[in-house]
C-alpha cells in the first residue's frame, strides 16, 4: 500500500488548473476528455476513473482515488504546488483483506493436512499460492490505476499549456 506523494511545481497560479480540473469533473460521462470523475474534500479533490473496465464484487466505490491538493508558494500566489497522494478506496481494502485472509486460511489448512494427516500429494500447496497471486494482482491493478491517474493529471497540465516541474 504505497502512500507515495507526488508534487508538481506550477509556474503560475493554480486557478487555471483548478478550473480545467473542475470542468473535467463536471462533464457528463460521454463528453469527458480524460476519464476523470471526482469530489471535493477539505482543501482539494479526490479524483478517480469515471469509467472502469474492471469491476470488483463487492463494489464499494472506486478501488483507488488520487487526492489533489494545492499550495501557494509565495504571498501573491503567482506560483503553486500540486500534491497528488494515493488514497485507497473501500473496494481495495475489501479485496486486499479477503485475499490475505484466504491465503492465510488455506496455508493453515495445507499445513494441517501435510503435518497431521501425512498428506503426501504436494499439490495442496497450490491453494495458498492462488490467494497470494490474487493479492499481487489487486496491488498491481491499484498501482496501475494510480499511475494512470497521475498521467491524466499531467495531460491536463500539458493540454492547458501550464508550465510545471515534477518533484519525486
Amino acid at each position: 500500500m504505497n502512500e507515495k506523494l507526488s508534487k508538481y511545481h506550477l509556474f503560475e497560479n493554480k486557478e487555471r488548473f483548478h478550473k480545467s480540473l473542475m470542468d473535467e469533473i463536471n462533464r457528463s460521462v460521454f463528453k469527458k476528455k480524460f476519464n476523470i470523475s471526482g469530489e471535493s474534500v477539505n482543501g482539494g479533490f479526490e479524483v478517480y476513473n469515471s469509467v472502469s473496465f474492471i469491476l470488483f464484487k463487492p463494489n464499494f466505490g472506486p478501488i483507488i482515488k488520487l487526492r489533489v491538493t494545492y499550495l501557494g508558494i509565495n504571498e501573491i500566489e503567482s506560483e503553486s504546488i500540486i500534491n497528488l497522494k494515493r488514497v485507497n478506496g473501500m473496494t481495495f481494502y475489501a479485496q486486499y483483506w479477503f485475499s490475505l485472509c484466504f491465503a492465510i486460511l488455506t496455508l493453515g489448512v495445507c499445513t494441517y493436512q501435510i503435518v497431521f494427516n501425512s498428506y503426501k500429494d504436494i499439490s495442496i500447496i497450490m491453494l495458498p499460492v492462488f490467494g497470494i497471486i490474487y493479492f499481487l494482482i489487486i496491488n498491481l491493478i491499484a498501482n496501475n490505476s494510480v499511475n494512470s491517474l497521475k498521467s491524466r493529471i499531467e495531460k491536463i497540465l500539458k493540454t492547458e499549456k501550464i508550465k510545471y516541474n515534477k518533484f519525486n
